[in-house]
């Protein structure tokens, strides 16, 4: 059966439940492309119903799971890059504020300790040197000495609360600049941030605060008793029963925008500090990201595939290593999909919310892509509807950048099973 789109204004239809774009832990971090809070909530309760368990296997910020609690639903997150998770897990706990803040004091008083006594030779990746000064280096790797001991004792939810924390001050503290979702030196930040130390233990308890603040605020629109939310560390690509804890009732999701961001480049000044010596993990998890295009590319042998779009072999024509990386993001959505049948309930409801994107001049419909491998997955395409892109933040270098999406397809399916 053939599926008409219709075009709507998702801000409009979501008014009601969704006062605006900040509020409760929304606007507390910086993570790229983040899905708006109204379009999310718009999808969980057009897939759900209260009490339901909602998965969100491309969580990001978790965007998805506060929502889901504030609408009375639980949530399962999962999410392949760890700053990712420590941001949703962050956004969506419900803690005793007052405990936090202790642990942050006491947390900030190490690590003031430990900045002094830090040897002056301190061994870190030589790298680091270009995005940060030597003392906001050490007063930064201070605070993760000091979260760990002031932790040490405590459960597992604040030690990740103040990582998080961690994670959202590294880029105030550094030379980058901070209206770009990727680091990067610009002559407006050259002129205010480079030769500039910024006091990290400062910023990381006024991070702290905020997110106390704006959890307070998630708090009392929660309703009773709270819905449970959980974040899983893992590739959806190996997605199973297990990892989610049973089978789900409904998925609200965006996939990664096909080489629009690059999720690894945007979360690198974070990760080096979290734990500056795992190059290893970071460069398996560069190679990893759904879409980024980066690692290897094995040329292939285009006459086995079953299934090549038009648009695609115009741009191998152009570019065989970017028609690769394309073609290799459809067959990770495939295998995705695949995944997820098999952890949602038979009649579950699943919605995607996607972008098209354009590479080398040559217009990508993902979304015609996505519905494809969707309903070769064993789903049933129900409802397709557009949303217009409005009030983007973006730096203002990119705007009219032929890569940038100015809608999103919100595509319905269901468990056909």
């Amino acid at each position: 059966m053939r599926v008409t789109r219709r075009r709507i204004d998702v801000r409009v239809a979501a008014a009601r439940q969704v006062p605006a774009r900040r509020y409760a832990t929304h606007a507390w971090d910086k993570y790229p492309a983040k899905m708006v809070p109204y379009l999310a909530r718009y999808a969980i309760e057009k897939v759900s119903r209260k009490g339901d368990l909602v998965l969100d296997p491309f969580c990001g910020c978790g965007t998805v799971q506060v929502e889901s609690s504030m609408a009375g639903r639980h949530s399962l997150g999962v999410d392949i890059n760890p700053v990712a998770v420590l941001l949703a897990r962050a956004k969506a706990a419900v803690y005793d504020v007052s405990r936090l803040r202790s642990y942050a004091c006491e947390a900030a008083r190490v690590a003031t300790v430990a900045a002094r006594g830090f040897p002056s030779d301190l061994t870190y990746p030589a790298w680091l040197d270009y995005w940060f000064s030597p003392l906001t280096l050490r007063k930064l790797l201070a605070v993760r000495m000091g979260i760990a001991e002031a932790t040490s004792d405590a459960r597992k939810t604040y030690r990740d609360l103040l990582k998080a924390a961690l994670a959202v001050s590294v880029r105030q503290c550094s030379r980058a600049d901070p209206r770009s979702p990727k680091p990067f030196i610009s002559k407006r930040a050259r002129a205010r941030r480079v030769g500039r130390h910024f006091d990290s233990i400062g910023i990381f308890l006024d991070v702290v605060s905020k997110l106390a603040d704006a959890s307070t605020d998630l708090f009392a629109r929660l309703e009773r008793p709270r819905p449970r939310s959980r974040t899983v560390q893992g590739d959806s690509r190996y997605l199973s029963v297990d990892m989610a804890g049973g089978l789900v009732n409904a998925v609200v999701t965006s996939p990664p925008y096909l080489s629009a961001q690059d999720y690894y480049r945007s979360s690198k000044l974070e990760l080096a500090i979290l734990d500056p010596f795992a190059r290893t993990s970071r460069s398996r998890l560069a190679c990893g990201l759904i879409g980024s295009g980066r690692g290897p590319c094995q040329s292939m042998d285009w006459n086995c595939q079953h299934w090549t779009p038009r648009p695609l072999t115009l741009l191998r024509d152009k570019d065989e290593r970017s028609a690769t990386v394309v073609l290799r993001y459809i067959d990770d959505m495939r295998r995705v999909l695949a995944r997820i049948r098999r952890v949602l309930k038979p009649s579950g409801r699943c919605c995607l919310i996607v972008g098209d994107s354009t590479l080398r001049e040559i217009y990508l419909p993902v979304h015609e892509w996505i519905v494809h491998v969707a309903e070769r997955a064993g789903f049933r395409l129900i409802e397709h509807e557009t949303d217009s892109i409005r009030d983007r933040r973006v730096p203002p270098q990119r705007v009219g950048h032929s890569s940038l999406i100015d809608c999103e397809h919100l595509l319905f399916f269901e468990h056909d099973g």
